[in-house]
């Protein structure tokens, strides 16, 4: 997202063959704004497509989010990416 307010997070998963991935669950997202304190939001996450799964969220303000993405590819491994996000006013 660009700037703060109503946003679309896609989430695209590939194997190492390049082919969707389709892992044991949905992918679980949060959003956290840890200089104001703000989260964990935790929207809903709905598939879209082989692979491709998408949330709404409501970023309310400006600053350097942090979006960590879950995804339980094996009933034993649930690995986790952080990624900052910066949003704008």
């Amino acid at each position: 997202p660009g700037s703060a307010g109503r946003s679309t997070v896609e989430v695209g998963l590939r194997d190492a063959a390049g082919e969707p991935l389709e892992p044991e669950g949905a992918p679980q997202v949060r959003l956290s704004l840890p200089s104001a304190g703000v989260g964990p939001l935790t929207p809903a996450v709905t598939q879209t497509g082989p692979g491709r799964w998408e949330a709404e969220v409501d970023l309310p303000f400006a600053g350097e989010w942090e979006l960590e993405l879950g995804v339980r590819t094996t009933t034993f491994e649930n690995p986790v990416a952080r990624v900052p996000v910066p949003v704008g006013p």
